[in-house]
Formats: C-alpha cells, sequence, structure tokens
C-alpha cells in the first residue's frame, strides 16, 4: 500500500480533517514494514530523499494494562550560590531593612 501525505497531520493511514483513519485491524495483525521517503515537492514530485524503514508487529489490544500508582518525589535540598567576596567596597549592594523585615 502507498499513502501520499502533503499536509500535517502526517499520518500512515490518512486522516479526515485531523481524525486519523484505522490502519491496522484484526484482518491484519502480525508483521509489517513500514517505509517513509520524503520529497522536495507535493505529491511524490521533485528529489526523493533518503527511505527509511521500521519492522513492527501488531496484535491485538487486549484491554488496559494496570498502571501504577507515581511514587513521591524524591525531595532535593536547596543549593546555595557561592559566595564570592567583592573586589571594593563600591562592589557591595546597598540594602535597607524595613521595620517589617523586608529589603528594600
Amino acid at each position: 500500500n502507498v499513502q501520499t501525505e502533503n499536509v500535517v497531520p502526517y499520518a500512515l493511514g490518512g486522516d479526515s480533517g485531523g481524525d486519523y483513519n484505522a490502519v491496522f485491524t484484526d484482518a491484519n495483525l502480525g508483521d509489517h514494514e513500514i517505509c517513509a521517503t520524503p520529497f522536495s515537492g507535493a505529491n511524490r514530485g521533485g528529489t526523493a530523499g533518503s527511505t527509511i524503514c521500521i519492522s513492527i508487529t501488531t496484535v491485538r489490544n487486549q484491554g488496559p494494562t494496570e498502571v501504577p500508582s507515581p511514587t513521591e518525589a524524591p525531595t532535593i535540598p536547596p543549593t546555595r550560590s557561592p559566595v564570592v567576596p567583592p573586589s571594593s567596597e563600591s562592589d557591595v549592594p546597598a540594602y535597607n531593612v524595613g521595620e517589617d523585615g523586608e529589603l528594600t
């Protein structure tokens, strides 16, 4: 089978307004080779690029599998930036501490 796609979404079995068409059904379960060749022009026109092929095996869907619960992410301690002493007093920023303890 040959499928030509000129517009996104580029779909193996084509699409209808962005809804993908079925490609593999119970009638064609098993081993398949899928190859794709880009072309510089529309409708396989212009210069052909390198063809890339993959081999796949399609199987009947056995239904959803149980997804394990996510584990809690480890807590990473904050890192501190190295303190670099100023080269002169003019390099030291001036801050005022307000009555509420905020820097201004």
